[in-house]
C-alpha cells in the first residue's frame, strides 16, 4: 500500500509539474493571439491620391499602414506599386518619373489593401505668364487673371482652369480656377502653379490711396461729443465716408476715445485719436479742457532792491474764450536770493538777474527780471594817447533796462594790464613809460574797455629802400616815425642803425658808405619798430658778351669783350678784364683772364664769364660740323657690285668740306655689305645700314642687295585630278626693272603635302582635298591655291518621291568636280535614311516600307544632297469633337478623318490605333469612348505617323461655389453652409452633403456637413473638397471693434468688492456683457484682486485691473485707501 501510495504521490506531483508547464506554454500563445490582433491592418493610406508632372519630373508617395489597433507603420518600401500605363508615367518604392503626356492610375497594394493615385503628366511648360501684374478690387468683387503656358515645344496654351491656384490669405482674397474676389480690407498674393512654372500676383482689396478726417485736432471739454468724419479715397477713385467702418483707438482713453467716429471727452489731458482702415491710418490730437496758450504780462520787469511787481498771467482756450490764471497757476523763481514769486507777485532782493516762470494746464511762460542791473556800459572813448608823465579823466555811463542812463565812474572798478605803462583811478588815467596797456571798467556784470598809447610809434619809414653806389661813394637816408596821434617826426639821430654785411657798406646815423662789390641790408630800429633798406655796391644790372656762340678750328684764336650796365649809369662799360673767365672742357676750348678763346682739338666747349654776381655763357665749336650729309640716301646693288659713297660736313659759319676720308664708317650687317672710306661693296643678298660718323654727327645710307621689288608666278591657281603633275615658274622683279627667272633658286613648300607636293616648281596632285604652294626669294614670297579632285557639288535625279508602301525608286546621283568634269558616283555615294521603317536605301535604290516622311541624304566628295521621300502620308488628322464631358456609365462615338495630300479626306476611325490613357476613367474601342469612373484621361487616336488626341471628363467638377465667402460668429452661435459643384459642361448640383468638410481649428469652429458651429473666440478657415477643387470660407468668431469697462478708474476701502462690467462692442455694431468669458487680471493681487469682473480688495495702494477678450484688451485704475 505505501509503494502505491508513493506511486501516486509520484504521479500527481509529476501531472501537477507537467500542467504547470503546459500553463507556462500557454500564456505566451495567448499574448501572441493578442499581438496578432493588434496587427490586423484595417487601411492604407497614401502621401497624396492625385499627382500632377510634367514630362521627365519625378514624385515620390509615401504609403501607411494604418493597424485596428491605431497604430501606424511606414511600409513605402514594402508596398507593392504599379502603373496602369509604364508609358506615361512608371514608379518605383513609390517614386513615380513622368514619362509622356497623357493620364494614368498608379496602384499601391499592402497586405490586401489597395490604394490608386490618379497622375496626370502634361508637356513640360518651360514659362508662364500672368495677364496682370497686380489685382486692385473693392470688397465683393470679383476680377479674372488668366495664365499663358510656354511649353518646351515652343506651343503655347490658355491653362488658367489646370493651374493650382491659392492665395496667401483668404480673409482678404479667395481665388478659383484665376478668378478672385475680394473679401476684406487688406492685402494677400495670389499664386498660381502649374507644372514647376509658379506665377504670383498682389492683391488689395478696398486698398486706400488716401485717408484723411475732418479735422487735424480737437478742442473738448469734459463730458463733451463730436462726431467725426473719416473719408478715404480708394485705387478705383472712390471716395466715401468710413466712419463706421475704421478701427478707432485712442492712447489716452481716460482723456478721450472714439467709437464709429463719435468723440467723447473723459478727463482733462490731450490724447491722441487714431483711425485705421486697411494699410493706412490718420491720427488727430484731442485737448479736453486744456489752454492753447498762456500769456504773461509783462514779459520782463526792471526791478529796484525790496521792490514788489504784479504779473498777470491769462490762458486763452481753443473755444476762442480766456481767463486770468494768475492765482490758479504754479509759480518759480530760477533764483530766489535775487528775486521770489507768490501768485504773480515778483519781490525784488538784491541785484542781479532772475527768471520767474508761471506753470498752467501744461503750459509755461517765463518773466525776466532785473534788480539794479545796467543792460549796457559805455566810456566816453576808446583810446587814449599820452606823453610819459601826463594824465587824463575818461567818464563811464551805465545804461539800465528801463532806458534811463547814471554816471558811475566813481562806483565802477578799474583796472590796467599794465601798470608799469599806466595806471588808472576812478576813471584818471597816468601815463608812465612808453608802451601800451588796456584799461578795464567793471560794474555789475558788464565791463567797458579801452586802449592806452604812451610814446608809441605806430609806424617807421625810410626816405628810399633801395641805394646803389659805387665803391667808396655815399648816400643820406632819413627815418620817420608816425606817432599815435598821427603826427610825423624825424627819428634819424634817435634810430638804432645797422649793416647786413660791413665788408659791403657800413651805416652811421643814417650815413651809407659803399666799400666792396657786393649787396647788403641796412636797417633803422625806433622803439619796437624797424625798416630796412637794399644796398647794392658794384652790381650791374646787365652783363653781354660780344660774340654768344663762337667757331675755331684747332689753335686759332678768337677774342671775346665783356660788357657791363650799372643803375646808377646808362652807358655800358667794358669790364672784359674785370670779369673772372672759365671753361668747361679746357681740353677743348680755353680761355685766358683777358676773354680770348683758343680751340685746342675737336669737340664742343661752353666759356663762362662772371662779374658782380651775374654770369653769362658762350657757346665754342672747335672744328665740329653742324650737320653730315650723304650724297646718296639709299643703295640697290647686286651681289658683287661696288658704290662709292660722299659724305660733306657743314660748320657753324656756314662753310662746308668733304670729310668722306675723315669720317669713321661702318655696317650693321657686314655679311651683306661693307664700307670702307665710303666704297661699299656687296656680298649677299639682304639689307645693311652704312653710317658715317665725325664730330658726334652720324649719317646713314640704307643698302640693300638682291633684292626684289615682286615675284610673279606663271599661274594664279591649279585644279589638278589625284597623279597629275604641273610644272610651276616663278620670275623676279629687281628694283632696276630686270627681271629674272628664278625657279631654281626660290625656296617651295606646300601647306598640306599630302594633297600636292612641290618641288623646283614642279607641283604633283597626290590625294582630294586642296593646299596651298608658297614660292620665296629673298624677304619676298608669293603664292597659289591648288586644288585636287574636290567635288564643287552634287546633282540628284530626283529631289522628291512620292511612293506606296512596298513600291521602290531608282534614284541616281552625279559629282561635279573643281575642274569642270562630271561622274555618276550612285553606286560610290554613301546612301542615309532618317527612318528605316518608312523608307530604305541601297545605292540609290529607295524603297517604301511604311506610312509617313523620311528624308533620304546622298553624301560624297564632302557634299551633301537630300531627297523628301512621303509614303501614304495623312498630311492631317481630325475629330468631329475636341472635349468630352460625360456622366459615368454613358458612351461618346468619336469620328477620325485623315486628309491626305493626293486622296482627300478618309474616314479612317476604324482603321486608327486607339487607347486610353486611364481605363478605369474611360476605355475606347474603334472611337466609341464609355465612361467608367470619375476622373480624367486622355483618348489617344494613331493612324499612320499622325497621332491625335481628346481630353475626357469623367464627373468632375469645374469649380465649387459657396453661398457665403465669409462667416462671422458669436461662441455658440451656428450658420449653414451651401456648396454647388459646376461641371465643365456648366451643369450644377448641390454636394454640400457629399463634400469633405475639415477646420483648421477645432477650438475656434467646428463643421458637420456644412453647419458650423463657433466654439471659441479667433479666427478658422472652413474647407470644403469634391471632384477634385477645394474651396475655403474664412471665419471669424467673436469679431470685436471695441472692448469697455462700466466703470473708468475706481477708489475703494480695503476689503470692499465692486462688480465690474466688461461690454464688448461686435463689428455688427451690437454690444454684449462677456465680463464671464473674458480673461480678468490685477496688476498688483496684494492691493485687489479680480474674478469675473467682481474687484475684491485687500490693502491700501494702487493696482491696475485689465480683461482681454477677443483679441482686445482694456484696463482700469483702482486706488485702495
Amino acid at each position: 500500500m505505501r509503494e502505491e501510495h508513493d506511486v501516486l504521490k509520484r504521479s500527481s506531483r509529476l501531472y501537477r509539474v507537467v500542467m504547470l508547464w503546459m500553463l507556462v506554454l500557454c500564456l505566451p500563445l495567448a499574448g501572441m493571439g493578442t499581438v496578432f490582433a493588434e496587427d490586423v491592418i484595417s487601411k492604407l493610406v497614401l502621401s497624396k491620391n492625385e499627382v500632377s508632372l510634367e514630362v521627365g519630373d519625378t514624385y515620390s508617395l509615401t504609403a501607411t499602414a494604418v493597424y485596428e489597433s491605431g497604430s501606424t507603420s511606414a511600409v513605402t518600401v514594402k508596398t507593392d506599386w504599379n502603373s496602369g500605363d509604364t508609358s506615361i508615367a512608371s514608379v518605383y518604392a513609390g517614386a513615380i518619373t513622368a514619362k509622356k503626356e497623357g493620364s494614368t492610375v498608379i496602384t499601391a497594394s499592402y497586405s490586401g489593401k489597395t490604394v490608386i493615385v490618379n497622375v496626370t503628366v502634361q508637356k513640360k511648360a518651360t514659362s508662364l505668364t500672368k495677364n496682370k501684374t497686380n489685382v486692385s478690387l473693392r470688397v465683393g468683387a470679383e476680377e479674372l487673371i488668366t495664365l499663358m503656358a510656354t511649353y518646351s515645344d515652343s506651343t503655347t496654351a490658355n491653362v488658367t482652369s489646370k493651374a493650382e491656384w491659392s492665395t496667401s490669405d483668404d480673409s482678404v482674397a479667395t481665388v478659383t480656377m484665376g478668378q478672385v474676389t475680394g473679401i476684406a480690407t487688406g492685402t494677400a498674393t495670389i499664386t498660381a502653379k502649374y507644372g514647376s512654372q509658379v506665377v504670383t500676383v498682389p492683391v488689395s482689396v478696398d486698398a486706400v490711396r488716401r485717408l484723411e478726417s475732418e479735422q487735424t485736432d480737437l478742442a473738448m471739454k469734459v463730458g463733451g461729443k463730436q462726431q467725426m468724419k473719416l473719408m478715404a479715397l480708394f485705387e478705383n477713385g472712390d471716395y466715401e465716408d468710413i466712419s463706421d467702418k475704421a478701427e478707432w483707438s485712442s492712447n489716452k482713453e481716460d482723456v478721450a476715445d472714439a467709437f464709429k467716429g463719435l468723440i467723447t471727452a473723459y478727463g482733462t489731458g490731450e490724447a491722441t485719436i487714431t483711425a485705421r482702415y486697411g494699410t493706412k491710418s490718420v491720427s488727430f490730437i484731442v485737448d479736453v479742457d486744456i489752454p492753447k496758450r498762456l500769456e504773461a504780462s509783462p514779459t520782463e520787469l526792471y526791478m529796484k532792491v525790496n521792490e514788489n511787481k504784479k504779473v498777470t498771467l491769462k490762458a486763452s482756450y481753443a473755444d476762442g474764450t480766456s481767463e486770468d490764471v494768475s492765482e490758479k497757476a504754479d509759480w518759480e523763481s530760477d533764483n530766489e536770493e535775487i528775486a521770489g514769486v507768490n501768485k504773480g507777485t515778483v519781490t525784488a532782493y538784491t541785484s542781479g538777474r532772475a527768471t520767474v516762470t508761471g506753470y498752467y494746464g501744461g503750459k509755461t511762460t517765463s518773466v525776466t527780471v532785473d534788480v539794479d542791473v545796467a543792460r549796457k556800459l559805455e566810456l566816453d572813448t576808446t583810446s587814449v594817447q599820452l606823453k610819459s608823465g601826463n594824465s587824463a579823466q575818461v567818464k563811464l555811463t551805465a545804461t539800465y533796462a528801463d532806458g534811463t542812463t547814471e554816471d558811475v565812474t566813481e562806483r565802477a572798478q578799474w583796472s590796467s594790464d599794465k601798470e608799469n605803462v599806466a595806471i588808472v583811478s576812478k576813471g584818471k588815467i597816468s601815463a608812465f613809460t612808453t608802451g601800451e596797456a588796456t584799461v578795464t571798467a567793471s560794474f555789475g556784470s558788464n565791463t567797458a574797455k579801452l586802449v592806452v598809447d604812451v610814446d608809441v610809434a605806430r609806424g617807421l619809414t625810410l626816405d628810399k629802400t633801395n641805394v646803389s653806389l659805387r665803391t667808396g661813394q655815399s648816400a643820406d637816408l632819413t627815418a620817420s616815425a608816425t606817432l599815435s596821434d598821427g603826427t610825423k617826426t624825424n627819428v634819424t639821430d634817435q634810430a638804432e642803425w645797422s649793416a647786413g654785411d660791413t665788408s659791403i657798406a657800413y651805416v652811421s646815423k643814417g650815413k651809407v658808405t659803399a666799400i666792396n662789390s657786393g649787396q647788403t641790408t641796412v636797417t633803422a630800429k625806433y622803439g619796437d619798430k624797424t625798416v630796412t633798406a637794399t644796398v647794392s655796391v658794384e652790381i650791374p644790372q646787365q652783363l653781354k658778351p660780344d660774340l654768344t656762340d663762337v667757331y675755331v678750328q684747332e689753335n686759332e684764336v678768337k677774342q671775346v669783350h665783356l660788357t657791363s650796365t650799372f643803375s646808377n649809369s646808362t652807358t655800358a662799360e667794358d669790364v672784359t678784364d674785370k670779369a673772372e673767365w672759365s671753361s668747361d672742357h679746357e681740353d677743348i676750348a680755353q680761355v685766358d683772364a683777358k676773354g680770348q678763346i683758343t680751340g685746342v682739338k675737336l669737340g664742343q666747349a661752353v666759356i663762362t664769364a662772371k662779374y658782380g654776381g651775374k654770369t653769362t655763357t658762350i657757346n665754342v665749336d672747335v672744328a665740329t660740323p653742324r650737320k653730315l650729309t650723304a650724297d646718296k640716301s639709299s643703295l640697290s646693288m647686286r651681289t658683287t657690285g661696288q658704290e662709292q659713297l660722299k659724305v660733306t660736313a657743314t660748320y657753324a659759319d656756314g662753310q662746308t668740306a668733304d670729310v668722306t676720308d675723315k669720317a669713321v664708317w661702318s655696317s650693321d650687317n657686314e655679311e651683306v655689305a661693307m664700307v670702307l672710306k665710303g666704297k661699299v661693296t656687296a656680298y649677299a643678298a639682304g639689307n645693311a645700314n652704312i653710317s658715317a660718323v665725325l664730330g658726334g654727327k652720324t649719317v646713314k645710307v640704307a643698302v640693300s642687295v638682291d633684292q626684289a621689288s615682286a615675284l610673279t608666278l606663271s599661274e594664279t591657281k591649279l585644279n589638278l585630278q589625284p597623279g597629275d603633275y604641273k610644272q610651276l615658274k616663278v620670275e623676279s622683279t629687281f628694283a632696276d626693272g630686270t627681271k629674272v627667272d628664278v625657279t631654281d633658286k626660290a625656296v617651295w613648300t606646300s601647306k598640306l603635302a599630302t594633297i600636292a607636293d612641290v618641288s623646283k616648281g614642279n607641283v604633283h596632285a597626290i590625294e582630294k582635298g586642296e593646299t596651298t604652294i608658297t614660292a620665296s626669294f629673298g624677304d619676298r614670297t608669293v603664292s597659289l591655291k591648288v586644288t585636287v579632285g574636290v567635288v564643287s557639288t552634287l546633282t540628284v535625279s530626283e529631289t522628291k518621291v512620292l511612293l506606296d508602301e512596298g513600291k521602290t525608286k531608282q534614284v541616281t546621283v552625279e559629282s561635279n568636280f573643281k575642274d569642270g568634269t562630271h561622274k555618276d558616283v550612285t553606286s560610290e555615294a554613301e546612301w542615309t535614311t532618317t527612318s528605316d521603317k518608312i523608307a530604305k536605301v541601297t545605292e540609290g535604290l529607295i524603297k517604301a516600307t511604311g506610312s509617313g516622311k523620311a528624308v533620304i541624304t546622298v553624301k560624297y566628295g564632302g557634299q551633301t544632297e537630300t531627297i523628301n521621300v512621303e509614303v501614304e502620308q495623312a498630311s492631317r488628322l481630325t475629330l468631329n469633337q475636341k472635349q468630352l464631358i460625360m456622366e459615368t456609365g454613358t458612351d461618346a462615338q468619336l469620328q477620325l478623318s485623315a486628309t491626305d495630300s493626293e486622296r482627300g479626306v478618309d474616314d479612317v476611325t476604324l482603321k486608327a490605333e486607339w487607347s486610353s490613357s486611364s481605363d478605369k476613367v474611360a476605355d475606347v474601342v474603334d472611337g466609341l469612348v464609355t465612361a467608367n469612373g470619375s476622373g480624367k484621361a486622355t483618348i489617344t487616336a494613331k493612324y499612320g505617323s499622325k497621332t491625335i488626341t481628346i481630353p475626357v471628363e469623367v464627373d468632375i467638377a469645374k469649380k465649387l461655389v459657396v453661398n457665403k465667402k465669409t462667416l462671422s460668429l458669436k461662441t455658440g452661435g451656428q450658420d449653414t453652409l451651401v456648396v454647388t459643384a459646376v461641371f465643365s459642361d456648366n451643369s450644377e448640383k448641390d454636394v454640400t452633403a457629399d463634400a469633405e468638410w475639415t477646420t483648421a481649428n477645432f477650438n475656434i469652429v467646428d463643421v458637420d456637413a456644412g453647419k458650423a458651429t463657433a466654439v471659441g473666440s479667433g479666427k478658422s478657415k472652413l474647407t470644403a473638397k469634391y471632384g477634385g477643387k477645394t474651396i475655403s470660407i474664412p471665419v471669424t468668431v467673436d469679431e470685436l471693434k471695441y472692448l469697455k469697462l462700466s466703470d473708468r478708474n475706481l477708489v475703494l476701502a480695503a476689503g470692499e468688492s465692486k462688480q465690474v462690467k466688461a461690454i464688448a462692442t461686435y463689428k455688427d455694431a451690437t454690444d454684449g456683457d462677456v465680463s464671464v468669458n473674458g480673461v480678468w487680471k490685477s496688476s498688483n493681487t496684494k492691493v485687489a484682486d479680480v474674478k469675473d469682473g467682481v474687484i475684491t480688495t485687500y490693502g491700501k495702494g494702487r493696482t491696475t485691473i485689465s480683461v482681454k477678450f477677443a483679441g482686445k484688451t482694456t484696463s482700469l485704475q483702482v486706488t485702495v485707501k
